[in-house]
């Protein structure tokens, strides 16, 4: 009879790769490594023991392949001793079965629940710079946290089933498809990342719960989720009153008020000039990243949502100088410093910005208008992103401008916006715009809106 070669534990963790039954040899009979691929696409790697004596043909099952020491797993030298071990007692006339079935018993790996390892998972992500952005951490955090933790989180990570991850996605993609979205690209990563042989948290027979093509027909379609909302926006023809509001409120001596005006000047995120709530890196605006001589703001591209898009370059109007113009009068420039903070050093937060829409918006409504709510999307109260954002878009478009441009004012696009220098073709195009905007937004102001006025 044929003899097997003899493999050893580096040609059998390269066979590991390969679809298929590989005799790895040493061992009297066939001991193989069965490489499978799931129906969810996944790869499973056992050992297979098939012994002749007598005429009969017995098979065993000798647990999953791992190329290392692992609780709950096999490497290649503890596979032909099981195998030699069956062997023996087979031809001394014990049933290896039993003992097999109760060795797997005892050997059962401890079950980890998603709450025990979403932690260690974060942190393998942050370790490896797996995020765009430094703002993604405590945002994927958050959304584990109250969407996925209370349904999965206490469930071992082999307990969990596609059915279960169905479970939770379907009322939150119903709800809120863009959240119910980013709940599965969370998931999705974590179970593969589960199932690599490094971790092994979760059996490979089990395969990744969470892909789109295992849950495809288990979660409910376009159709059935709510319309997608987006932040609402004060709309153009009212956005010039709600600027000469918030002028003529005096709200411009106030640290809050500049900010908010700044924000719109600039077409920024808020998290990029005021302090985020959910971002755990401080990515506000610093007077070390203002240029006031160039008229230039840079921001370096840790701070952006998209840092692989590199540094984003903002040409600041005349009325955005102005702004900063007022701040430095007020003692409140310093290269280390927050641009928008308190004189007790605290930083501006987006509850300030709120704050300021509502008490105007009130305003507005008593002074006959109709305040400042986005019709488009349920008569709801205009926010500083929606408006700094999509306004400017909005305008931006309406005014004929290139949606290349557009796109680099905003930092979608890699390219043209990420120069240090703003040496791109788009530099003297982008500043005209920027000024043409902030002319829009104070056409209602008098012109001496920002000298200072005594109480």
């Amino acid at each position: 009879m044929r003899t097997a070669r003899v493999l050893t534990p580096l040609e059998v963790r390269q066979k590991s790769e390969a679809i298929g039954e590989h005799n790895v040899g040493g061992v009297a009979g066939t001991l193989l490594l069965v490489v499978r691929k799931t129906q969810a696409g996944e790869i499973s790697r056992a050992w297979k023991f098939v012994i002749r004596t007598g005429g009969t043909k017995q098979t065993f099952g000798l647990g999953r392949y791992t190329y290392k020491q692992q609780v709950g797993a096999v490497t290649l030298a503890e596979a032909r001793e099981k195998a030699q071990k069956i062997r023996e007692d087979i031809l001394e006339g014990r049933d290896p079965r039993a003992e097999v079935s109760q060795e797997v018993k005892n050997d059962k790996p401890t079950e980890h629940t998603l709450d025990e390892l979403f932690p260690k998972y974060f942190a393998y992500c942050e370790k490896m710079d797996l995020w765009k952005s430094p703002k993604m951490l405590p945002d994927y955090e958050r959304l584990y946290r109250l969407h996925l933790s209370p349904g999965l989180g206490g469930k071992g990570v082999n307990e969990v089933t596609p059915a279960a991850i169905a479970q939770v996605l379907t009322p939150l993609l119903i709800k809120s498809p863009s959240t119910g979205k980013k709940a599965q690209h969370l998931l999705s990563p974590f179970f593969r990342w589960c199932l690599r042989l490094e971790n092994s948290y979760r059996s490979p027979a089990l395969g990744n719960p969470a892909t789109s093509e295992v849950l495809k027909d288990r979660l409910p379609k376009a159709g059935q989720c709510k319309a997608t909302t987006h932040h609402p926006m004060c709309h153009l023809e009212d956005l010039p009153r709600f600027v000469r509001l918030l002028v003529e409120s005096g709200r411009v001596n106030d640290v809050g008020g500049m900010a908010c005006l700044f924000i719109l000047l600039t077409a920024s995120r808020q998290g990029n000039v005021i302090k985020n709530s959910r971002a755990g890196a401080k990515c506000h605006a610093v007077w070390a990243d203002i240029d006031k001589r160039r008229a230039l703001w840079t921001i370096p591209a840790q701070k952006m949502k998209v840092a692989a898009n590199g540094a984003h370059v903002v040409p600041l109007s005349k009325q955005a100088l102005a702004i900063l113009s007022r701040l430095e009068a007020l003692g409140m420039s310093s290269d280390e410093d927050a641009v928008f903070r308190s004189l007790r050093g605290k930083v501006v937060g987006e509850a300030a910005c709120a704050r300021i829409i509502k008490n105007l918006s009130v305003r507005d409504r008593e002074a006959g208008g109709n305040g400042f709510v986005d019709k488009e999307q349920g008569g709801r109260l205009m926010t500083m992103h929606g408006t700094a954002r999509a306004a400017f878009q909005t305008w931006a478009a309406e005014q004929g401008y290139s949606r290349d441009l557009t796109e680099a004012a905003l930092h979608h696009t890699k390219g043209g916006n990420g120069d240090a220098y703003l040496r791109t073709k788009y530099a003297e195009q982008r500043r005209q715009m920027m000024q043409a905007w902030a002319n829009f937004l104070f056409n209602e102001c008098p012109k001496d809106w920002a000298k200072f006025r005594a109480k």
